[in-house]
């Protein structure tokens, strides 16, 4: 009899399960039998019960030894059809593929790839084994198509197959957008970069158009924004290449979410403060925008700034706290406010804060007077001042050791005349007076009373006394004022002249001209050290200038030898007379001034021909041999003499050596220059 036993050839586990297990090729006592049964002779019962324990013991080896090593996961790609498809046919591609593991772990990665269009599709779900693709979607040429996956930490070995792409027509490229973030609140900032994708190596991307939730929103190719308001949006983007395709919009959704409140503290007062004050903490909120907004909480965590434990939590925009302590040995001690809101969307904001101190408690402030000015000399214990004088008293001299000066009370004689800084007033009588002042500080302490006595004397006007030195005077000519003055009781402190009403000094003497024919009146006004003044005046009489008589034509030059880059000065202050300008003709470069003094340099010697001219404003030569000069400076590398020219410029000066009068010989030429002169003007 034989008996026939079928062998499994499976997986360890089931190779190591099934029994009983035949007997691999090669195992005495037996002989193999059609589809691998073993077949074991009639009465070797016996003998086949000892094989079926060998192979058990060896298939649970081979399991135990399968289970020592993590089998790595195999994938395999069942279908891609068609395989065979044109770009123009528009035609869906199913890509179909299957997952196995020895090992059962799951699946973590799924990774399809194309030899020329690299990523196809990806993803981590059972799902994406298989996938649909259009024709249109792939390059042309013969793809590689790989697919792997990843279980258990390892990749499996890719499966290939192929995909072939043929005759892809002309194509319009392809938008896509990449939003960061894609959730923003709002008044943060958010990126938008597009991107196309054109087929043709020819061609490439020329034009952006965004459009935001239906509406035209840019040309740009990436931009940033942070003003779209609240809620979901989308954005739309088509790209156009140089051949005029223009692709399919490519959307992309956003978010913008309401913005995040902003915390504002806006006073801790007072701050630094004392103890037993009482501490005032104000605060708003506002959106991204600035402007301030109502929020549901405001909430204060006032804080150690020791050891920033929180002392107590208050809420209200505004809140106080009256029981802070200063800090060891009289020092201040040092607190941290912080402010959070939470607005009516319940978004919270930022914690914001704010150091203050808290000190020991308040000292009074200290009460000062000082009296300005300084009394009269002689003044006893009591200073003494003038009558109708104003007196300044002043709290600048008092103090505050933890604060500052921030109120005032003067009294006179028992009665509160001023709530200032400073009092001044001044008193018409002789008379005796007490000054009592009070100050309060910043934290409403008042001082103790400061009190001055001063006397004011008697003070009389003084006298004025004023002389001219001439009563009638040419126009422009000058007119010396001189003046003095006394007073019975002290000193003359001040002098100031007037003319015709103007301030033209303020010395005792003074000297003034005027171009205005006619009378002019002077006054003196001078002021006592006690600041009465008296007056005293006069006047004189401005006549008309003898014309014919004034003009006269003095020039000065010097030196006449010079070294190049000397000075040479060409003086004209003798000149009098209405002059309107002066011609200057240096070879024939004429310049005109109205100076009187004019400084000349030459950087090359030689000599060089000087030729003055004067101009009346009244347009009539005086005298033709004073309405012109001429002379030559002679220039050398170094040295020089000095020399100059007459002042009339009346005789030959043709030689141009000695700057003296022209000779008779030109005096016919100078004359002719004279009304050419003229003319010309």
């Amino acid at each position: 009899m034989n008996a026939r036993i079928s062998a499994v050839w499976g997986s360890p586990v089931e190779a190591a399960t099934a029994a009983p297990a035949a007997v691999p090729c090669g195992v005495a006592g037996g002989a193999f039998g059609a589809e691998g049964t073993v077949i074991y002779p009639a009465g070797s019962r016996r003998r086949m019960r000892h094989d079926v324990l060998v192979l058990s013991l060896l298939g649970l080896a081979l399991f135990l030894a399968a289970g020592s090593e993590a089998a790595a996961p195999e994938a395999t790609i069942l279908q891609i059809d068609p395989q065979e498809v044109n770009k123009d046919s528009s035609t869906p591609i199913n890509f179909d593929g299957q997952f196995s593991d020895g090992d059962d772990d799951q699946l973590e990665f799924v990774y399809w790839n194309s030899s020329i269009d690299v990523v196809i599709h990806s993803g981590s779900e059972f799902s994406d084994l298989s996938f649909q693709r259009q024709s249109g979607e792939f390059s042309q040429g013969n793809h590689t198509i790989t697919l792997q996956v990843k279980a258990g930490g390892e990749w499996s070995v890719k499966n290939e197959s192929w995909l072939n792409v043929t005759g892809p027509p002309p194509r319009n490229p392809d938008a896509s957008i990449s939003i960061n973030p894609p959730e923003a609140h709002q008044g943060e900032e958010i990126n938008f970069l597009g991107s196309g994708t054109y087929y043709d190596p020819a061609t490439s991307i020329v034009a952006y158009e965004w459009y935001l939730d239906g509406a035209y929103y840019s040309d740009e190719m990436t931009f940033a924004d942070s003003g779209i308001s609240v809620g979901n949006h989308t954005m739309e983007l088509i790209v156009e290449d140089n051949e005029g395709l223009r692709s399919e919009p490519a959307q992309e959704p956003f978010q913008i979410m309401p913005p995040i409140p902003l915390a504002h503290i806006d006073s801790i007062d007072p701050s630094p403060a004392k103890v037993g004050d009482i501490i005032t903490f104000s605060g708003h909120c506002t959106g991204s925008s600035g402007a301030e907004e109502e929020c549901d909480e405001y909430r204060w965590d006032i804080r150690s700034g020791t050891n920033g434990l929180t002392l107590f939590t208050l809420y209200g925009k505004t809140v106080m706290v009256d029981n802070l302590t200063e800090g060891e040995d009289g020092e201040a001690a040092g607190y941290e406010a912080w402010f959070r809101i939470i607005d009516t969307n319940g978004t919270v904001s930022s914690w914001v804060s704010e150091d203050f101190s808290v000190g020991p408690p308040n000292e009074p402030p200290v009460a000062t007077i000082t009296i300005s000015p300084d009394p009269l000399p002689g003044s006893s214990f009591v200073p003494e001042y003038y009558q109708f004088f104003d007196i300044t008293f002043s709290s600048a001299s008092s103090s505050d050791s933890d604060g500052v000066i921030e109120g005032w009370r003067w009294w006179f004689d028992g009665v509160l005349i001023a709530t200032t800084a400073d009092w001044t007033t001044s008193f018409d009588a002789p008379r005796d007076g007490t000054v009592r002042l009070q100050v309060m500080d910043n934290d409403g302490a008042w001082s103790g009373n400061n009190t001055r006595s001063f006397r004011t004397v008697t003070n009389t006007p003084p006298t004025a006394i004023i002389s001219l030195s001439l009563a009638e005077v040419e126009v422009d000519a000058p007119v010396t004022l001189s003046g003095s003055g006394s007073d019975a009781e002290g000193h003359i402190a001040g002098w100031e002249w007037q003319l015709d009403g103007v301030v033209v000094a303020t010395t005792q003497n003074a000297t003034v001209s005027s171009n205005i024919t006619g009378a002019h009146t002077v006054m003196l006004t001078v002021t006592d050290d006690g600041g009465l003044q008296a007056n005293a005046s006069a006047s004189f009489t401005v006549k008309e200038l003898d014309i014919i008589a004034e003009k006269y034509f003095d020039v000065s030059v010097s030196p006449l030898n010079a070294a190049i880059g000397e000075d040479i000065t060409i003086d004209l202050t003798g000149t009098t007379g209405p002059v309107e300008e002066f011609e200057i003709n240096i070879d024939g470069d004429i310049t005109t001034t109205q100076d009187r003094t004019v400084t000349i340099s030459f950087d090359a010697k030689g000599a060089y021909n000087l030729d003055i001219t004067v101009w009346w404003s009244d347009g009539t030569s005086f005298d033709q041999s004073r309405d012109f000069y001429t002379t030559t400076v002679t220039v050398t590398k170094s040295g020089g003499g000095s020399g100059g020219g007459d002042a009339g410029g009346d005789g030959d000066d043709s030689d141009g050596s000695g700057g003296g009068i022209p000779g008779p010989g030109l005096l016919a030429a100078l004359a002719g220059l004279g009304l050419a002169a003229r003319r010309r003007r």
